[in-house]
């Protein structure tokens, strides 16, 4: 009977013992906690697994068999501590408008409220949690196990008023403290693997609002040549006569010319700009 190294399964410490039968023997061995309750009986090697504190047991030898060595004996659990825990965080800032933006967080660039935040296993696959940066763009997921873990930044509809903000700056710019980590496309970090006790906080998102271009064109005023005199009418009312002889009639035909029209228009788009 041989008890292994305790581990921390998440919820409470707990200890594997191994007990090895030889089949020829038809040997039995018991184990019993400290109040001497029976925990598990064996009639062939195997494991159980046990929760800290004291421990005995038992071999009986089957019929026609003796024990050889010894037949009783008593052990320790011991009990692990729990294995530290670690936090991701930390920040979702204002770039700019784009094509104006470097995606490196600089000085007087605020920090964004209202992003939601999921945090998701390492396979991307598994959302464990979810929170909306405050008031100052911050963000946390606290309480985290030693393992792999994804980020994904989303702006909600209509976040930063009239344009909303549009989407999220470039990646791969300024340093690990500075830069952005969210994809464009996807909103999501890379595979980010925390270690025990760790706590990250250098993942963040910067967000863009989208260009607004403005045109505005001018028509300029028409010019009709009237039939009648081939004179062409550019003021308010451009008139046309003419005097035709008709079977010795004599007929004053006028024309009236409309004012020239000029337009102006402005127009807006709010779609991405791409660099």
């Amino acid at each position: 009977v041989t008890p292994g190294s305790c581990s921390w399964n998440g919820e409470s410490s707990e200890t594997p013992v191994t007990v090895v039968i030889d089949p020829a023997s038809g040997a039995t061995v018991t184990i019993f906690d400290d109040a001497d309750n029976a925990i598990r009986s064996f009639t062939k090697s195997d494991s159980v697994t046990v929760a800290p504190g004291p421990y005995s047991w038992e071999a009986n030898a089957a019929e026609g068999f003796v024990i050889s060595g010894s037949s009783s004996g008593e052990f320790l659990a011991a009990e692990c501590s729990p294995s530290p825990l670690g936090s991701i965080g930390d920040f979702v800032w204002y770039d700019g408008v784009e094509p104006d933006v470097d995606g490196i967080q600089g000085s007087g660039e605020p920090g964004i409220a209202g992003v939601i935040v999921n945090l998701y296993d390492g396979t991307g696959t598994t959302k464990l949690d979810s929170v909306v940066t405050d008031a100052d763009g911050k963000y946390l997921f606290t309480e985290l196990a030693a393992g792999t873990y994804v980020v994904e930044f989303v702006i909600p509809d209509g976040l930063g008023g009239d344009p909303d903000f549009g989407g999220l700056t470039i990646v791969g710019k300024g340093t690990i403290e500075t830069g952005s980590d969210a994809d464009r496309t996807t909103g999501r970090t890379g595979v980010i693997t925390l270690a025990a006790g760790q706590n990250d906080l250098t993942w963040d998102a910067g967000v863009v609002r989208p260009a607004v271009l403005s045109t505005t064109g001018t028509r300029p005023p028409t010019t009709e040549t009237l039939p009648f005199t081939g004179s062409s009418g550019t003021g308010a009312v451009g008139i046309g006569a003419a005097l035709l002889l008709l079977g010795g009639l004599a007929a004053l035909a006028f024309r009236k010319k409309e004012d020239a029209i000029v337009e102006t228009g402005v127009v807006s788009r709010l779609d991405w700009y791409h660099p």
